[in-house]
């Protein structure tokens, strides 16, 4: 006698690395863009932050334009004390990473224009 549970007809088996990178070309190319702009990011701040920023804002586009175009109405409803911190806390990490800011507005941006 067999002490194995029987098998499930509809039970889906586990994708292999190469399947996953078959079946999914676009998320495969972002992981890998992903990758070597966080690589890039430790010699070249600017433009490892493009990528990084790209991938960011392509992948959460519908969120950023939401975001944006509810921020008013969310900066009215915490107070002024809270929003001037918020408004200084995105000011400052524009600062310190501008790549990173100028490639999710171009990843946002430009996803809807390419039909995805």
């Amino acid at each position: 006698m067999s002490a194995e549970p029987p098998k499930e007809p509809n039970q889906k088996k586990e994708e292999t690395f190469f399947e996953f990178m078959a079946n999914n070309k676009w998320e495969t190319l972002a992981y890998i863009v992903l990758i070597f702009g966080l690589f890039l990011f430790i010699f070249e701040r600017f433009a490892g932050g493009l990528l990084v920023g790209a991938i960011l804002g392509f992948c959460f586009s519908q969120r950023l334009r939401a975001g944006i175009a509810n921020f008013k109405e969310d900066l009215s409803n915490e107070g002024i004390f809270h929003s001037f911190i918020l408004v200084a806390a995105v000011i400052a990490l524009f600062i310190a990473s501008p790549g990173l800011f100028i490639g999710a507005f171009v990843g946002a941006v430009v996803k809807p224009y390419l039909g995805f």
